[in-house]
């Protein structure tokens, strides 16, 4: 069995991706030693990193009622927006992670993860892990904070070495960390999500979204150099967008069959190239 460090893009919606592709590492043999994860990529991170055994959160993920969670019951406001910088609370959905997913554990916890934010006061990324001196914050928090989508979501504030800092989506600074763990010689690999069909409809909430995910898709495109394209895997995800909140039950283990068998063609491959490149 060999020990590897995985990195998951941002997702929005296609989280599923995610969690297939870590179906087919772990068939494949492949040892996790620490991961990583941006928004969407975090919420299977942290699953991976604190619920045991992982695959059994197939029917959790695949039935969740994301357009319920991600808005808090449709509740938009304006006045919100204007007052705290989100159209939603997204409290809704991290209750749900708590108590479904990671269970009350803190980032003590799981000494091998490390969920990806960004300081938007500093304006860089933030990573939150016990390793950064945030061993006492809820796992679910952590991820709530690296999915807070501006606009969308109200944006959290984290003590960062004794000043208090305003933190949204870890998209928005690094939605694709792959060198992040480049302290060491064990290979590392990374999940990154695109879309292969491209949907046009128009309206306000739309236009936000489309603005957000410009953001994150042209922040990673940027960050990739070159070296890091021997280590990462690319999944397709159709026309399915990160902020498709009207996806389905079928669509969801469409992106888990998607992410487990484009992992499993590709991993053997990235592995030998990757070490070969060094």
């Amino acid at each position: 069995m060999e020990n590897i460090d995985l990195v998951l893009s941002g997702s929005g919606v296609r989280f599923g991706c995610h969690y297939g592709a870590i179906l087919a590492l772990k068939k494949k043999k492949y040892n996790i030693t620490r991961i990583a994860g941006t928004s969407g990529g975090a919420i299977i991170a942290a699953a991976y990193a604190s619920h045991y055994p992982f695959e059994n959160i197939w029917h959790i993920i695949k039935h969740m009622d994301i357009s319920d969670l991600m808005c808090d019951g449709k509740v938009m406001s304006w006045l919100r927006l204007i007052k705290y910088g989100g159209l939603y609370k997204g409290d809704r959905f991290e209750k749900f992670i708590d108590k479904n997913i990671t269970h009350g554990t803190k980032l003590n916890d799981a000494p091998g993860l490390f969920i990806v934010a960004t300081d938007l006061t500093n304006r860089k990324p933030l990573v939150l892990s016990y390793k950064n001196g945030f061993g006492d914050m809820k796992i679910s928090r952590a991820v709530r904070m690296s999915m807070s989508a501006p606009i969308y979501w109200e944006p959290k504030t984290c003590n960062v070495k004794g000043e208090i800092c305003t933190v949204v989506d870890g998209g928005i600074s690094a939605n694709y960390y792959i060198d992040l763990f480049d302290d060491n010689s064990r290979p590392t690999i990374g999940i990154s999500l695109y879309k292969e069909k491209k949907k046009s409809k128009i309206n306000i909430i739309n236009y936000f979204r489309n603005i957000i995910d410009t953001v994150m898709t042209a922040n990673e495109n940027e960050h990739i150099e070159d070296a890091y394209w021997s280590k990462t895997i690319k999944v397709g995800t159709g026309d399915i967008s990160p902020f498709d909140l009207d996806i389905t039950p079928e669509q969801i283990e469409w992106t888990i069959k998607r992410g487990y068998q484009e992992t499993l063609d590709a991993i053997d491959n990235k592995i030998k190239k990757g070490e070969n490149d060094g």
